[in-house]
């Protein structure tokens, strides 16, 4: 996967504290570097630090949408939470709440 160092920094954090294959990686959005999506079930974690991609690495934050999906046609059917500027720990902490059908 060809993304900046901040996402694949989050990604391995969150597969650390996560059950192994919990969420699996996927990037709807091959062109952005600065964005990756994270699937179980049928919630989406989109992840993206664009805004932030100019911070230090010990200062890095993230956006992310936690979106309901349709498994079949992986299509969006509604965004259950917007998080703007939140921390690793903060978007770690927000996913464990997740709550899954």
């Amino acid at each position: 996967m060809d993304k900046d160092t901040a996402i694949l920094n989050i990604l391995e954090a969150i597969q650390k504290s996560f059950p192994t294959d919990f969420w699996t990686p996927t990037s709807f959005w091959d062109a952005d570097n600065h964005a990756v999506g994270l699937l179980h079930k049928s919630k989406l974690v989109y992840i993206s630090n664009w805004d932030f991609r100019t911070l230090p690495p010990d200062e890095m934050r993230y956006y992310a949408e936690f979106e309901k999906i349709d498994m079949e046609s992986q299509e969006a059917r509604g965004t259950e939470k917007i998080l703007k500027g939140i921390t690793q720990t903060e978007l770690i902490d927000e996913m464990r709440e997740i709550t899954f059908e």
